[in-house]
């Protein structure tokens, strides 16, 4: 995997590049860029003015005297407009100007490539690169758990931040499939603020969960969707529309695992506070173990009797294992 410092000038945006196809010339390929990735190719652009530098080198192969780009095409593209190599689509020309006024690039800059003589090796690298994992060949893009752990870790925004929190307080509560709830499925029922109040939680402004209501309650309510979505009884295509979030609430409602939401009242003080006091539904205990029953700390050699626990606490539903 030779790298080499190459000019600029010397790189050419690929005109058969695999997106698509032979279409002959540099110019043709930097339009059809712009043309099919416009927003994505500014994006681009402004982060590369922003990190001045090229993080991921191109691959590229020699060709009379020059060399081809086979992967990072779009990089490249951006490179050279930022550069004043090449010009970028006229209607893009006005969103370049002021960031080529920052000269992050020259036209005698070099970038670092890797280099590859053989076209056979080069093609091998781009299909393990963009042709899916191909049986552990290629790259295994990240899940939604994956990108929420690397923006965790880095600092950085967190794409589904309720879910995550009520991941960890199932986690912290002992529920043991607490890791395996789908984020997304999770965020789409629960993100909106209204539906937080029928389930009796929160945000507080450190990104942890508050519980406003009723803990044991709480827990047996998240814990119910959680073994929804994990067994896939609800998904993303069941949660589409408002009329699909409607329903799965009904549902709720109906097992009385929803918390009426506050409502404003015009009563004056000699009223009575009968709808302010009135008890919320309690749910009947769902499993023989209540889900409430504080996490143990289990020992090395306890693990048969903390699977056969966690299942009476957790899976075994009576509603479905009648005696």
């Amino acid at each position: 995997m030779p790298f080499q410092e190459i000019p600029i000038s010397s790189l050419i945006v690929n005109p058969s590049n695999d997106r698509h196809g032979d279409i002959q010339t540099e110019e043709n390929a930097v339009y059809w860029l712009f043309s099919e990735h416009g927003d994505k190719m500014m994006g681009l652009a402004k982060d590369l003015v922003a990190q001045r530098e090229v993080f991921d080198a191109p691959l590229v192969i020699p060709n009379e005297g020059d060399f081809i780009v086979y992967d990072g095409n779009r990089r490249i593209t951006c490179v050279k407009i930022l550069a004043g190599i090449i010009e970028p689509p006229l209607n893009y020309s006005k969103k370049f100007d002021a960031l080529i006024e920052e000269k992050v690039f020259s036209k005698d800059m070099s970038l670092s490539c890797q280099v590859e003589e053989s076209v056979s090796k080069a093609n091998e690298i781009i299909n393990r690169r963009h042709n899916g994992t191909d049986d552990g060949k290629g790259q295994l893009k990240w899940n939604v758990r994956a990108k929420g752990n690397h923006a965790k870790r880095v600092g950085s925004a967190n794409q589904y931040p309720i879910a995550e929190a009520i991941e960890d307080f199932l986690a912290a509560n002992g529920y043991p499939r607490a890791r395996n709830i789908k984020r997304s499925t999770l965020s789409r029922l629960v993100t909106a603020k209204k539906r937080q109040a029928l389930l009796g939680i929160e945000l507080d402004e450190t990104g942890k969960l508050r519980i406003r209501e009723d803990t044991p309650q709480v827990l047996e309510t998240l814990s119910r969707i959680a073994d929804d979505i994990v067994e896939q009884r609800l998904s993303l295509k069941h949660l589409l529309d408002s009329e699909g979030v409607e329903a799965y609430l009904s549902e709720l409602e109906t097992a009385g695992l929803l918390f009426t939401a506050p409502k404003s009242t015009s009563k004056g003080a000699g009223a009575s506070n009968t709808d302010q006091n009135k008890q919320k539904k309690r749910p009947v205990q769902s499993t023989l173990i209540p889900k409430t029953y504080q996490p143990i700390e289990w020992k090395a050699n306890q693990g048969k009797i903390k699977v056969i626990w966690l299942e009476l606490q957790y899976s075994l539903l009576l509603s479905r294992n009648e005696a």
